[in-house]
């Protein structure tokens, strides 16, 4: 719970510490514990940082304090698992200060199975001013982004530093052509080298699927991964079906 989070933050005064990994999935962690473990950005030589906080009950007030790590002064990769925690729009915005960190190179957040909506896809396209940032992923399914929602995160692409993107809009994010001409689009990003593209179980159609085929005129990608996976437009009459629930839920 919150108070067993809160203890675990005396590890920032570990002096040598550069690698932290702390799994706490469903342990019903709420705000208060969020930010006790906001006070690891005190420790001195912590450069990596894996924090699996999935299926407990941050909500957006959890998920702002988090962003605090901005100011860890050596970190720099930060793993944040925030699945299944009532996160909206306002979490994902305050995930955004993320983009304040000085030195930070390398950011993985997890945010499956919240209620970003098209506000929260616009708050993480943030992220493309973090100015080391060299590698991203966002893992978003079921989310409810819609083309909106990808075409907020397109603008990913004015990253100056930005060489490897994985964007999971898998289930329940309503993409369409519309949304897929705007990602085709991340090959105008100036040195992105690798991209990957999940959106299995979305609506795009063929118009979509040209789109993402000019991500051939990239020259400096050397590789992608584009999963298509059970693609229905609204037009064919069959949507796709909705993503399994996760398979452990919240705690009561």
């Amino acid at each position: 719970g919150d108070s067993g989070a809160q203890a675990l933050a005396a590890l920032k005064d570990a002096a040598s510490l550069q690698t932290l990994v702390l799994d706490l999935e469903l342990n019903n962690v709420g705000a208060p514990g969020a930010q006790g473990l906001v006070a690891l950005r005190q420790a001195p030589a912590l450069r990596t940082l894996t924090l699996d906080l999935a299926r407990n009950r941050l909500g957006d007030v959890g998920v702002q304090a988090l962003a605090e790590l901005k100011d860890a002064p050596a970190l720099q990769t930060l793993t944040l698992n925030l699945a299944v925690n009532q996160v909206t729009c306002l979490g994902a915005q305050g995930l955004a200060a993320l983009n304040e960190a000085p030195m930070l190179q390398t950011l993985t957040l997890n945010l499956e199975f919240n209620r970003l909506g098209v506000a929260g896809a616009r708050g993480l396209a943030a992220l493309r001013h973090a100015p080391a940032l060299h590698t991203l992923t966002l893992d978003l399914m079921s989310n409810h982004l819609g083309n909106a929602g990808a075409e907020a995160l397109a603008a990913l692409k004015e990253a100056p530093a930005l060489r490897t993107l994985a964007l999971g809009l898998m289930g329940c994010n309503q993409v369409g052509d519309a949304g897929a001409r705007a990602l085709a689009g991340l090959k105008e990003a100036p040195v992105l080298c690798a991209l990957s593209l999940n959106l299995m179980g979305n609506q795009v159609g063929s118009d979509g699927v040209q789109a993402l085929s000019t991500l051939k005129d990239d020259p400096g990608l050397h590789t992608l991964k584009l999963d298509l996976t059970y693609n229905r437009p609204p037009s064919s009459g069959t949507a796709p079906a909705p993503p399994p629930l996760p398979s452990s839920s919240v705690p009561p």
